[in-house]
């Protein structure tokens, strides 16, 4: 889990996935609804979020990096 800002950010392998997929969820942290749901192709390394400069980054188990938010 990682707080930026209002949000916070969790990801994980939900058990209909398997070892094979995960999700990451943006969640308000004032009211605890969800804003946001993405799928990742891979599921997440544990402890292996940052957000940093407008970004959130997740480092994934087959050795990728997702990185969401400004350009």
């Amino acid at each position: 889990m990682v707080l930026a800002g209002e949000k916070l950010y969790v990801a994980g392998a939900p058990d209909r996935a398997g070892p094979k997929g995960g999700q990451l969820w943006g969640v308000s942290a004032a009211d605890r609804s969800v804003l946001e749901k993405y799928d990742l192709d891979a599921p997440p390394v544990f402890d292996g979020m940052a957000a940093a400069g407008g970004r959130l980054h997740l480092c994934t188990r087959d050795g990728g990096i997702v990185c969401l938010g400004a350009k």
